[in-house]
């Protein structure tokens, strides 16, 4: 216990002061895909899409997917729709920083997202179960296969 010092992420906290005068947009998501869940992922969305209509969407793909997205059937379908962007290569923190909501499933990126006051859907796909604590703590309750607040 004595060898361990806490310190603060530094460049989120200096991120966190570049975007502090961007205003949050109503009804915007980012989507914070995985490669490893990203057909599960895609497909859950596609087949929720009726709750996600009237947002303006970014699907903001990991980076081992920028190459091989176009073999994700779901994420294709997707990525037609007019009110959601594929992403790739970024600014997050500016994303988070004007965005309403974030879904994902057990990216480290939400925690980010919360630092940048975007409110939490986290989908109840394989994985999510890693982000246990992080439900309780944000007393996130389950609706329509997704964990909200």
């Amino acid at each position: 216990k004595e060898n361990i010092k806490i310190k603060p992420f530094n460049y989120l906290e200096e991120e966190k002061v570049n975007y502090i005068n961007n205003k949050k947009i109503k009804n915007t998501l980012i989507i914070l895909s995985q490669g490893a869940i990203s057909q599960q992922l895609s497909k859950l969305i596609l087949d929720k899409f009726k709750l996600f209509e009237n947002m303006e969407i970014t699907y903001k793909l990991h980076p081992g997917e920028y190459g091989v997205w176009k073999e994700n059937s779901f994420l294709v379908e997707l990525s037609s729709k007019e009110n959601l962007t594929i992403a790739f290569d970024a600014n997050l923190h500016e994303i988070f920083s004007v965005t309403e909501y974030q879904l994902g499933v057990f990216s480290t990126a939400l925690y980010e997202g919360v630092e940048f006051g975007c409110k939490t859907m986290i989908a109840d796909l394989p994985g999510v179960e890693s982000m246990e604590r992080f439900i309780k703590y944000h007393q996130l309750t389950k609706k329509n296969g997704f964990y909200v607040n």
